[in-house]
Order: C-alpha cells, then structure tokens, then sequence
C-alpha cells in the first residue's frame, strides 16, 4: 500500500489503520499542547505589557512626585539659605552692639573708678593732718592728748608747749577686731598743720618705729582711705624686693609707687608697669635671695645684729600696712551699720 493510501487510511487493513491512529493522535496531543502553550505566552506578553504600562504610570507618578518635592525642598533649603543669611547679619549686628555695650560698660566702670578715686583722694585731702598710732597701750582715765604731747616732743627734742599747740584733737578708734583680739585701738591725732605731721614720718622713717611708751613700739603711719590702700596689694611682691634691698620707696596716689635705682627715677602707676620692672630687672630679685642666704651671720656680731633688725624693720612695714587695710575695712563696715540703722 503506497504511502498516500496509508495517509488516507484507504485501503489499508484494520490493523494498519490502528498503528496509523496510535502514530496521529501524539501528534495531535502535541499540536494541542503546543497551541495551548502558545496562548498561554500570548496571555503572559499580555499580562506583562500591562504590568509595565502600569509600572511605568508608577514610575511617572512617583517621578511627578519627587519632582515636587525636589521643588519643594528647593524652595526649602533657598529659605533657609536667606534665614541663615539674615541670622548671620543679625549676629554681626548683635556681636557689634555687644561689643558697644562692652566698650560703653568699660567706659562706665572706669568712670565709676575715676570717681572713686576721686571721692578718696578727697578723702585724703581731709585725713592730710592726721597721723595714726598703733600699739598705744590704753589705760583707764588716761588723758591720751597729754600723754602723747609729752611723748612726741621727747621723741622730736621739742618743747611740749610747741608740740601741744600744733595739736587739734587726739581720740582713740574703738574697733571690733580690737577688742577681739584685745588689741588697744588706734590713736588718731589730728594736727593743726602738716609741718609737724611730716616731720614725725622723717623722724619716723629714720628711727623705725622708735617711740618707746610702757616697753611698747608705737607704728606711726598715715591715715589713708582703705581704697588706696587696696591699690596698693598689687605692689607688695615689688615693695618687699626693694625693702630687701634696702631702697626706699613713695607711694603714689591714687595708685602707684616711685623710688630710685641705679640713679633712675622710676614712677610705676599700675600693675603691668610694676610686673614689666620685675622681669626687666631681675637681678632684684637675685640680690634679696644672697642677702637671705648671708643672714646666717651670728647673733652675736654687728652685721647679724644689723640684718635682724632691718629684716624686723621690713617685716613690721608689711605688717603695718596689712594691720592698716583691717582697720580701713572694719571702720567702713562700723560706718555702713551706722548709716543702715539711722535709715
């Protein structure tokens, strides 16, 4: 049987027939399948284009809506770029008054001290007469003005009677640190003029504290306000150099201290100018450690007896002026209670 006949199935015998079939019927099972797979792709290309379409109106929305943030943002950050800008300029202005406030606050303080300095040199002018005493032993009934005229025209080679004329008023301060520490008060003599003032602090400068009453040494110094004599503790460091030097000194005032050294006048009126000396003249300094370490010299010789009185000597000068600020600051307190219970 040729082959178009057993294609046809015609005159083909039972049993070809059924191989035929058996051989047809996979074919077709794979064109079905095949066709069935073919929609199924056409249906994929189909769901997927209509995933991207939707994908890309995503994209596009979420593109739109960054673009508007983006926008947003921009006009955000240029905000804030001005707002910074306009802080900056308002802490430049801010810094510049401040600085102006600064510079008018210093100017105001130094005013205020200018005024100060002026009420206490005032001050002074009204204290030029007086004289203050320390250690006067205090004796019940004592007639101090007596006591001290006899006193000081012994000491000067005066006749009492001139001494007594030239002598306004004495009294004693009464103080609370004083009394504490059962200290007599200070005396305060008020003369009629200075001549006889200045010439007990030449007396006094030469004999250091020589007066002698009942076995005591009697400190004499001026009767200064206690603002200049604040002014001075920035000095100390220098003054006790020079007293270790043996170099006399002036205080200056309001402020400041003047001697001489290596034939220089020098005139120091502030603290810098104090500091500057110490440095530039350190040898100062060098000298007063030799002269500490020469002090071992004997008691019993001239020079031991020598050092031990000129070091007592400077020893009650710094004294004296830290004894004078206690005083100063108490009296002002007594003053201030006095004034705050009359109000």
């Amino acid at each position: 049987m040729s082959h178009s006949q057993k294609k046809g199935g015609e005159g083909a015998t039972p049993g070809e027939r059924r191989e035929l079939k058996q051989e047809i019927e996979p074919k077709a099972d794979i064109v079905k399948m095949l066709t069935e797979i073919k929609k199924d792709i056409k249906q994929s290309e189909k769901n997927l284009e209509t995933r991207l379409e939707q994908m890309d109106k995503k994209i596009d929305m979420t593109v739109n809506e960054l673009k508007g943030q983006m926008k947003e943002l921009t006009k955000r950050t240029q905000s804030l770029e001005e707002g910074l800008k306009r802080t900056k300029l308002e802490m430049r202005e801010v810094k510049r008054e401040e600085e102006e406030m600064r510079a008018e606050v210093l100017e105001i303080n130094k005013t205020q001290e200018d005024i100060w300095d002026a009420i206490a040199m005032n001050d002074l002018r009204q204290r030029e007469q007086n004289l203050r005493l320390r250690s006067m032993p205090e004796v019940q009934g004592e007639n101090l003005r007596e006591k001290l005229t006899l006193e000081i025209a012994q000491w000067l080679g005066m006749e009492v009677e001139e001494v007594r004329k030239t002598i306004q008023n004495v009294f004693r301060i009464k103080t609370r640190s004083a009394k504490a520490k059962k200290f007599p008060g200070d005396c305060l003599i008020i003369f009629k003029h200075t001549e006889i003032k200045n010439l007990i602090l030449q007396k006094n400068r030469e004999k250091r504290l020589i007066i002698i009453i009942d076995g005591n040494f009697i400190i004499i110094f001026r009767d200064v306000p206690l603002r200049l004599l604040k002014k001075r503790d920035h000095y100390k460091p220098l003054t006790q150099i020079l007293r270790k030097n043996q170099i006399e000194f002036k205080w200056e005032f309001p402020e400041g201290i003047s001697f001489f050294y290596k034939g220089k006048k020098f005139k120091l009126t502030n603290p810098d100018e104090a500091q500057k000396f110490m440095r530039r003249y350190k040898e100062l300094g060098r000298e007063e450690e030799a002269a500490g370490a020469g002090a071992g010299v004997g008691f019993g010789s001239p020079a031991g007896v020598e050092g031990g009185e000129r070091d007592r000597k400077e020893e009650l000068g710094d004294r004296e002026e830290e004894e004078q600020e206690e005083e100063e600051e108490e009296e002002e307190e007594q003053e201030n209670e006095e004034v705050e219970e009359q109000v």
